[in-house]
């Protein structure tokens, strides 16, 4: 079953040990860590405990963290979706059951104009 919920720092060790992954890495922006470490686990969730409400929620799968998926605002209400799923998840179609919440969230808690998702050609998962 899949499931969003706010981000905890409980979620830390499984955070890091799911993105620290080059395949994951490589379909994120250049911003994001590598290696990605439990204090780069730490300092996000904690900058999103600081946000109310939530942009970025936690994607679960049968009660352990999977993910993440949120939205990253942008100027005149532009906000942009990104997510990633740690690759023990992927083909099970968790990501797109996550989204399909998350879009239900978002449209009932921000005040957006324009939804807009960019993907790296080669991550034909996320297309």
């Amino acid at each position: 079953m899949v499931r969003l919920r706010k981000l905890e720092l409980s979620d830390v060790p499984a955070m890091a040990l799911l993105a620290n992954n080059k395949n994951i890495q490589r379909n994120l922006r250049e911003g994001f860590p590598n290696p990605y470490t439990e204090e780069h686990a730490e300092g996000f969730i904690k900058s999103q405990l600081a946000i109310d409400p939530p942009n970025v929620m936690a994607i679960v799968f049968d009660e352990e963290l999977a993910g993440v998926v949120g939205l990253t605002p942008h100027e005149n209400q532009i906000f942009e979706l990104g997510f990633w799923l740690g690759e023990p998840f992927w083909g099970k179609k968790i990501m797109s059951k996550a989204v399909e919440l998350y879009l239900a969230y978002a449209a009932k808690t921000f005040d957006y104009k324009k939804l807009i998702a960019k993907v790296h050609e080669t991550n034909i998962g996320s297309k």
